[in-house]
């Protein structure tokens, strides 16, 4: 899937080599549920949850979920808004309940950090969910960290029968990829979520009675097809990554464009997001030539943040 810009190259064969993985599960077999996961879990002892309640004193005044994120669910109206944020302290005060989604308000990272910082502690923004991510140092009410997923394989081969790299329901692999991507973090038909404050100390209540089908009932969930359907699958991908899989989420949307990040002053580099890592100093000091041939080969003698790699050209 991350070859897909290269899905007409006649020596990779991408769309053939996916359509045999997919065609033959005999012969190519792939995870089958989540039970299946590569995933690191955490303990108190060796390997402490990263976000525990000492982080409370070093994040928890200032690290707000990005709106990427939160745009995503609070317009899906998705159960997992209340999994991953707070609801802002501001919309709070203006009478908002922490049971609307309006309330939850994602911070867009093109800003300046002055402009963050200072809307942060207007209250502007939703902080990342103490309850569940600050409670302990084993991250015993957290997730475990996914390296391998099944809902992300569920995403690609709905991704890959929506391009028509295969014959297949791409619709019954994307409700797949939603549904365990959801009971992953704990959501199941009728449960609940309670809802605290920045800090964890104040529990506001909980979010009752959820359900995945209602969720997957909405027209705004439903899978369209064709491009739309192609932006759902990718955008459901991306709420799938949440807490896991490294920089997956970052190198879909590099490759796809979707969801839309924000860019700014923010993000420095030109007001945009970098596209790459620049060649360490001490490679271009000690590795001259090869250095120089490298940058020119690629990206016109320019090593540029901005260069767009072979991979999504």
């Amino acid at each position: 899937m991350s070859l897909s810009k290269k899905e007409s190259d006649s020596d990779l064969k991408v769309k053939e080599k996916f359509a045999a993985i997919v065609g033959n599960p005999s012969k190519y077999p792939v995870l089958s549920s989540s039970g299946d996961n590569l995933q690191f879990t955490f303990n108190a002892a060796y390997n402490p949850y990263p976000k525990n309640p000492t982080s409370l004193g070093r994040d928890g005044t200032r690290e707000n979920v990005g709106s990427a994120f939160l745009d995503l669910t609070t317009t899906l109206k998705d159960p997992r808004t209340f999994i991953a944020a707070t609801p802002a302290p501001a919309k709070l005060l203006a009478g908002k309940t922490y049971k609307d989604f309006t309330a939850y308000v994602g911070a867009p990272a093109g800003l300046s950090m002055g402009t963050l910082g200072a809307n942060a502690q207007g209250g502007e923004y939703s902080y990342i969910n103490a309850l569940r991510y600050s409670f302990d140092f084993a991250g015993s009410k957290a997730e475990a960290a996914i390296i391998i997923g099944y809902p992300e394989l569920c995403f690609n081969i709905a991704e890959g029968i929506n391009r028509g790299w295969a014959t297949g329901d791409a619709s019954t692999w994307y409700t797949k990829g939603i549904t365990a991507a959801m009971n992953f973090l704990g959501i199941t038909e009728g449960s609940s979520i309670p809802v605290g404050n920045l800090t964890g100390t104040t529990v506001y209540g909980s979010i009752d009675n959820i359900s995945i089908a209602a969720y997957l009932a909405q027209p705004a969930v439903q899978y369209q097809g064709g491009t739309a359907g192609l932006t759902q699958i990718l955008q459901q991908k991306y709420l799938a990554f949440w807490q896991n899989s490294n920089w997956e989420a970052f190198f879909n949307q590099r490759r796809t464009g979707v969801p839309v990040f924000s860019e700014g002053a923010g993000s420095g580099n030109g007001n945009k997001i970098a596209k790459r890592w620049q060649y360490p100093r001490a490679e271009a000091d000690a590795n001259t030539l090869n250095y120089n041939a490298a940058v020119q080969r690629q990206f016109n003698g320019s090593d540029d943040l901005n260069g767009k790699l072979w991979i999504i050209q």
